[in-house]
């Protein structure tokens, strides 16, 4: 068997204590941590595989790289690959999915117990000295409060939502559902309109894709229509929530909290108006990493391989979208 050559485009893009798997066909690999749009030709002449994460694949790339015939990419969705392009040119794409699905549902529950608990502002206290000023063992300054009999609304119902569920309902707490694909049931429960989910729910966590329907979904309007002793989580993508809205609805008190993991850029900007709310002790934010425990990105890294053997090897793909 002829060696593919296969190319890796932003290995930066996972933890360097994860082992990139290898192939077990004849091959030829070479990764690079970062590649600019304009470096993309260069590296990918003479290549039949390219695997990219975040490097976008489309028709001016194509044109110009007659032998790549596949590409893996190493996430579910395909919003940086053109499969009109892919298409015309005999270029199969695949994806990879439910590798993360864990990570994320306890990333979830991670924010909304420290945010419930007001794990940020009472550690904000302690580095302050408030305990040690204290005239007994313990002392209040925020509400802190249980998890049981309250509202967890999910917009959106796919595996990550549901895995949130499961563990919602080990919480003792009632699930809400919104489906802004319009979905109307979802095992028997009812999905609700938006503006009734956002209403009743003390929790709103968004687990929907990013789509010209969902882009700005939380904005100030939807924001009002929360209860002020709600929280917001978004683990799904950042432009689906208004920042500069969310900012405001922080500092005002529209609601009590914010789990944030995406932003609208990523990298974001210096004047990204969520991270002038960092000192806030009602927002705690991550960097994009709710995905990137050390399980989900193995898991991730292994099926990328594995739809690449199967393609070499000429079997069925259930994750083919060309």
């Amino acid at each position: 068997m002829k060696k593919l050559n296969i190319v890796l485009l932003d290995r930066a893009t996972f933890s360097r204590s994860v082992a990139i798997p290898e192939p077990s066909f004849p091959h030829n690999f070479t990764s690079y941590d970062y590649c600019t749009i304009q470096e993309r030709v260069s590296r990918l002449k003479g290549v039949q595989a390219v695997l990219t994460n975040k490097v976008p694949i489309d028709e001016a790339l194509l044109s110009q790289c007659p032998e790549l015939e596949y590409v893996g990419v190493a996430a579910t969705g395909y919003n940086i690959i053109d499969l009109d392009a892919c298409r015309a040119h005999g270029v199969a794409v695949t994806n990879v999915k439910a590798y993360s699905t864990d990570g994320v549902a306890e990333h979830v529950f991670m924010f909304i117990l420290a945010l419930r608990k007001q794990l940020k502002a009472y550690q904000q206290s302690l580095v302050a000295g408030t305990w040690s000023k204290a005239k007994q063992f313990t002392y209040f300054h925020e509400p802190i409060e249980n998890l049981k009999g309250t509202r967890l609304g999910l917009i959106g119902t796919g595996a990550i939502a549901q895995a949130v569920a499961k563990l919602a309902s080990a919480f003792g707490m009632d699930v809400l559902w919104h489906s802004p694909s319009g979905r109307q049931e979802l095992n028997g429960h009812l999905c609700l309109p938006l503006v009734e989910l956002l209403q009743q729910s003390d929790i709103v966590s968004l687990h929907c894709p990013l789509t010209a329907k969902t882009e700005n979904l939380i904005d100030h309007a939807a924001l009002a229509l929360m209860k002020p002793s709600a929280l917001l989580i978004n683990t799904a993508r950042g432009p689906v929530v208004d920042s500069l809205a969310l900012a405001d609805a922080l500092r005002n008190g529209t609601i009590a909290g914010a789990g944030i993991d995406v932003l609208p850029i990523e990298p974001p900007a210096e004047e990204e108006p969520l991270l002038a709310c960092l000192d806030l002790p009602n927002l705690l934010m991550t960097a994009h990493t709710a995905w990137a425990s050390k399980q989900s990105q193995e898991a991730l890294l292994a099926q990328l391989m594995q739809n690449l053997e199967l393609y070499v090897a000429g079997e069925a793909l259930d994750n083919l979208a060309v």
